[in-house]
């Protein structure tokens, strides 16, 4: 799937196939920027170039937040749409283009790409781009390769004379921006809570719990004890990425080859050394682990948290980076 790593992830593909090569002169660029510059001539005559040497083809404004530098907002929500200058798509975010290619994956997740920009995270020209944008704008842009580099230079020149990399059209969106994903992970949060569920304080920094079933015996587990849970994760737009129910699986298109059923998890000393299915101790992510340790035998309950509690900036198919998610638990017992 080609829309499956944020671009954060796409930047790191790209210097992959992006080199930034010290002590050479602009012939080595020559040609490619001939032929890059006659392209944009040929087909957008009146295509606007940014500092660094990218050009904006197309252009339609947002009227919310300036993104600015990484300094004003260090996180960038992008839908985007990248494609070789012949065309050629290479990345994606939308399902509409997924369907296109005949890639659709209805257990993946499609939607804005959140991007940290800080550390020279993303490439040049893509800042140099974006830059001025504001939230709900449009805009594709032609970006030469060697401005396809996480590199930073004070000059065009210098990218020129120092970098190479694969020419690359944007079409993009920018869709949100923030200088504090957690708070924006917390609004997020809250918002789904009110319109989904019971109003509920956090427990912790960005952990929530609902408890929909008391349980039917209060005595704590001890060290050592295995119990028994069932659970179905999912991210807050409703998209299940995993769980131990066939049945639910099934409804949401997961795959089928593997076992279901009730899990076991062994009681550590707390909760970040709680172990599933035999497994090595703190083996479970740190939100769900925290909410099994709340839980008594009988009991079924709903956790909600940030990334922090989850798998922070690691992005999959199904679980974009710094996404918020929601488990739904069945605390069966010994």
């Amino acid at each position: 799937m080609k829309h499956k790593s944020a671009i954060v992830f796409i930047a790191a593909a790209m210097v992959l196939v992006s080199s930034c090569v010290k002590d050479q002169t602009i012939t080595k660029n020559f040609a490619t920027k001939r032929y890059f510059d006659s392209w944009v001539k040929t087909n957008y005559p009146k295509a606007e170039m940014t500092g660094l040497g990218a050009y904006i083809l197309d252009d339609t404004p947002g009227s919310g937040a300036l993104v600015g530098t990484s300094d004003d907002n260090s996180f960038i929500f992008l839908n985007y749409k990248t494609t070789d200058l012949d065309g050629s798509i290479t990345a994606y975010t939308d399902s509409a283009t997924a369907k296109q290619m005949h890639e659709f994956d209805r257990t993946a997740y499609y939607g804005p790409a959140i991007s940290f920009r800080g550390a020279n995270a993303l490439q040049a020209g893509l800042e140099d781009v974006i830059k001025d944008m504001r939230v709900g704008g449009k805009r594709k842009a032609a970006i030469p390769g060697w401005l396809m580099v996480t590199d930073r230079y004070a000059t065009a020149e210098e990218y020129l004379n120092n970098c190479t990399g694969t020419d690359t059209v944007y079409e993009l969106e920018v869709t949100g921006v923030t200088s504090d994903i957690f708070q924006f992970q917390v609004d997020s949060i809250e918002r789904y809570i009110s319109h989904n569920l019971h109003k509920v304080d956090s427990l912790a920094a960005g952990f929530y719990y609902i408890q929909t079933c008391p349980p039917s015996d209060t005595a704590s587990f001890k060290q050592g004890d295995a119990v028994r849970i069932n659970y179905t994760g999912s991210l807050l737009n409703g998209l299940v990425f995993d769980t131990s129910i066939r049945d639910t699986a099934k409804v949401h298109g997961l795959d089928l080859s593997r076992s279901f059923g009730s899990c076991s998890v062994t009681i550590g000393e707390d909760y970040t050394k709680y172990a599933l299915n035999g497994g090595s101790e703190g083996n479970l992510i740190t939100g769900f682990a925290y909410c099994l340790s709340l839980m008594k035998s009988g009991e079924k309950g709903i956790a909600v948290f940030t990334s922090d509690w989850g798998y922070k900036n690691s992005a999959t198919a199904s679980i974009p980076g710094y996404s918020p998610l929601r488990f739904e638990i069945e605390m069966i017992g010994n």
